[in-house]
């Protein structure tokens, strides 16, 4: 094999290794696969998915990922769907009066986890003026042109919208 074959050979072997390599960091990460599984779908040994995991820090990827705001609400109103679904199933069959209360209150429970993961996330709109205001008294202060351009910017603003909406 020639020198330029290879290159090529080694190039190609590094090319697919990286590939593996991102294909197993999005099962373990953000699918939850387990190393095992992910080295059989790969064709990997266990131990070379381990090595990518450890170097690449995706246990602690994984705890973000699984923990990120718009993931967990995702989830819930997966589960609230669900409770949803078989509630609505109950109904129509007459299902057990103690498994509809059990699901009614989890689909309370959940509901109520949902709108705090929300709240959380969520800036109100009077948390928002407050530091526009800050924003703007300390452009002031930095940059008093700066801050005339802005204001006249804004108000220019205000106007276009005051005209389209009228």
């Amino acid at each position: 094999m020639s020198a330029r074959a290879r290159l090529y050979a080694a190039t190609f072997a590094a090319m697919a290794k990286d590939g593996a390599r991102s294909v197993a960091r999005i099962m373990f990460v953000e699918q939850g696969k387990n190393r095992k599984d992910i080295a059989a779908k790969l064709g990997v040994r266990d131990k070379t998915v381990g090595e990518w995991a450890n170097k690449g820090n995706w246990e602690d990827q994984r705890t973000a990922w699984l923990t990120n705001s718009q993931n967990v609400e995702r989830a819930l109103r997966g589960l609230i769907q669900t409770y949803t679904e078989q509630l609505t199933s109950m109904e129509q069959t007459g299902g057990d009066p103690k498994e509809k209360a059990r699901l009614v209150d989890a689909l309370v429970k959940t509901s109520k986890t949902l709108e705090v993961v929300r709240s959380e996330r969520d800036i109100t709109l009077n948390a928002r003026l407050r530091v526009m205001e800050w924003v703007f008294a300390e452009l002031q202060k930095h940059d008093a042109a700066t801050h005339l351009k802005l204001v006249d910017f804004q108000s220019q603003l205000l106007d276009e919208a005051a005209r389209i909406h009228a």
